[in-house]
């Protein structure tokens, strides 16, 4: 997502949350410009930046994998594949369907597991080269007597899923005061604005923690910690799927993002 769209993204968010106008402030005019504000532009209410966490490439695989769902091969069982940010998932779905269905002639276990790893390389080096070569992490038969659907995830995107918000204050905290964001400290740090404030947009990927992706997956309740944001941020929206939780200085609020 290129940074204009994710202004304009974030700006019909806010705009709809707070039902008020927000105007984009940095034209590029000037060195160290805040993206999006909110008041008189001369002495503006709100200062917010906006930043993605994600990688591109990992946006892009996630798009083309997991994000279009599972998928329905000639199979007995059903699959868990997971993929890496370089996985060619066009070559993946073109090709490896066959190489499933030998697995499953084989009478393998319901929860049999192939991880290409050094013990897969040691073992199978034809194999273990194929298979990275795809951007293949592991392949997993999660049920043996299935409908033949074949799922797609990144690593990190599997686990309990985080139902409370355990750990999302700790996580925001900690990244808005690493290396990341000091350009974003810094542009919100000469505002003089009241609120000065980071829209989130979170996409799953391989370094993103699953306890936090997967309290987007539903409605939850908010998080009871408050978090310990870096000066001078008052407060932060997360938005990951059609989700957002919204921490305004003093309190949580979480919404569904409006189409």
């Amino acid at each position: 997502m290129s940074k204009n769209i994710q202004e304009l993204f974030a700006k019909k968010v806010i705009e709809s949350h707070l039902k008020t106008h927000v105007w984009i402030n940095d034209d590029g005019s000037k060195d160290s410009m805040f993206d999006l504000g909110v008041g008189n532009k001369n002495n503006p209410q709100y200062a917010i930046e906006c930043i993605g966490v994600m990688s591109q490439k990992e946006v892009e695989t996630w798009n083309l994998g997991p994000a279009r769902g599972p998928n329905k091969w000639n199979l007995i069982g059903d699959w868990d594949l997971q993929i890496s940010s370089n996985t060619r998932v066009k070559t993946i779905r073109e090709n490896l369907e066959p190489f499933l269905v030998k697995l499953e002639s084989q009478n393998l276990p319901s929860d049999f597991a192939l991880h290409v790893d050094e013990n897969l390389e040691r073992f199978d080096s034809v194999l273990f080269k194929n298979l990275e070569n795809l951007g293949i992490v592991s392949i997993l038969q999660f049920r043996s007597k299935g409908e033949g659907t074949v799922f797609m995830s990144m690593p990190g995107s599997v686990g309990a899923e985080n139902m409370n918000g355990d750990g999302i204050s700790e996580w925001a905290s900690n990244y808005l005061s690493s290396n990341k964001c000091i350009d974003v400290l810094h542009k919100l740090s000469l505002s003089s604005a009241s609120k000065r404030e980071v829209f989130m947009h979170l996409i799953p990927g391989e370094k993103t923690p699953f306890e936090l992706v997967s309290y987007f997956f539903n409605h939850n309740q908010v998080p009871m910690q408050k978090p310990n944001l870096p000066k001078p941020v008052t407060g932060f929206w997360l938005v990951c799927f059609e989700f957002c939780l919204y921490w305004n200085g003093k309190s949580w609020i979480n919404f569904e993002i409006k189409k």
